[in-house]
């Protein structure tokens, strides 16, 4: 009942507004929404494209342990229940990282939802809540497949990419970011290992972890899923204890909350990874990618059809031990790899490099019509 009386006190507010201003007077007020500073991460490249433009007024609606020094002149910033319970304010467009964020008395304007990344966690979009929503930016044809054949008729799929992997096309790389150091002479080695809700599907374990600290002829870069850090999401194991001893044997560790893994993965020379994002938009770099992950985990996601591709474009370890010969192997020869790596990549995104472009050519579009 509340929310209907908001949905009729900013429909009000809307009529008065058309009018007393002329169209071409009135800013198009577009929120983005973001639970976790690397879910904005991934806006970014649109927020920034958008700012400046006198043809909008935005709004961002603050992460978790955000912190004033992150906000950027000319942009306001609210808290989520500000949002959700918000009586005056009129937004016409709301852009977010997550389902189940649109408030019902969001009604006259375009709700868009991106996802953050590119995996293969297909059963995370296959689910009701995705109807909230009037847009999905879909990264690439294979999740766009499976949008397209589950979301309603009124639910528009747009093909638009991963605006955050733009940068990886850059001519000069992003700095090294602080406080990591890299050793010139050493290749490096990150590590990203993912997360998932089902604590048997997470694949990193002891073994890996021993397995990343002896290895002396690289620079090794640990970057875990920030739900790896918190016990209570991993059953009680507090990987914590681990990663601070692997990284007194000399390992680097990486976190969300410091800087985005696009700062990081052009500094890479190897991947090490599993079904995190990370290891798909690694494919733009066109270097190796090594898999540690558990069998039968993609199936698990519904994602049995993205098994082979993978497999085809990444060496996969059988266990542990087997890191330090691979390493060796692929040092030697990495070429027979390359064109399955490109395949994978034309199947996982669209619009490489050009991703913010289009994000924005929809935004425009809805701006248009508004």
């Amino acid at each position: 009942m509340t929310d209907t009386i908001r949905f009729l006190v900013k429909n009000t507010l809307r009529l008065i507004r058309s009018a007393f201003l002329y169209k071409s007077k009135t800013k198009t007020h577009i929120v983005f929404e973001a639970c976790e500073k690397f879910h904005y991460f991934h806006m970014e490249p649109i927020v920034q494209a958008l700012l400046g433009n006198d043809k909008f007024k935005i709004t961002i609606v603050k992460w978790n342990n955000f912190s004033e020094s992150e906000e950027l002149e000319g942009i306001r910033y609210i808290t989520f229940n500000q949002f959700w319970h918000d009586w005056f304010s009129l937004y016409d467009i709301m852009l977010s990282t997550e389902l189940e964020r649109r408030p019902s008395w969001f009604k006259n304007g375009t709700a868009i939802c991106m996802f953050h990344g590119a995996g293969p966690k297909l059963s995370y979009m296959k689910t009701p809540a995705i109807n909230d929503y009037d847009i999905i930016f879909s990264v690439g044809p294979t999740t766009y497949k499976a949008q397209k054949e589950y979301v309603e008729n009124h639910v528009k799929v747009e093909k638009i990419g991963l605006p955050i992997s733009d940068m990886l096309l850059n001519i000069d790389n992003p700095p090294i970011p602080k406080p990591l150091e890299l050793n010139s002479l050493k290749p490096t080695l990150l590590y990203a290992p993912s997360w998932s809700l089902t604590t048997e599907h997470i694949s990193m374990d002891n073994g890996i972890l021993d397995a990343l600290s002896s290895l002396d002829q690289y620079n090794v870069i640990i970057r875990p899923h920030p739900n790896l850090l918190n016990p209570k999401k991993c059953n009680g194991i507090d990987w914590n204890i681990k990663l601070k001893e692997v990284e007194k044997a000399g390992v680097q560790l990486s976190f969300s909350h410091d800087h985005s893994a696009y700062e990081l993965l052009p500094h890479a020379d190897i991947l090490l990874g599993d079904i995190s994002a990370v290891t798909y938009e690694f494919l733009i770099l066109e270097r190796p990618i090594i898999l540690y992950m558990k069998d039968g985990i993609l199936e698990a996601f519904g994602a049995e059809e993205m098994s082979a591709p993978l497999l085809s474009a990444t060496t996969k370890l059988q266990s542990a031990a087997e890191l330090k010969d691979v390493l060796d192997k692929l040092r030697n020869n990495d070429s027979e790899k390359s064109l399955a790596r490109k395949e994978l990549l034309k199947q996982t995104l669209f619009n490489v490099g050009h991703a913010t472009e289009a994000a924005i050519d929809v935004i425009s579009k809805i701006t248009t019509h508004k």
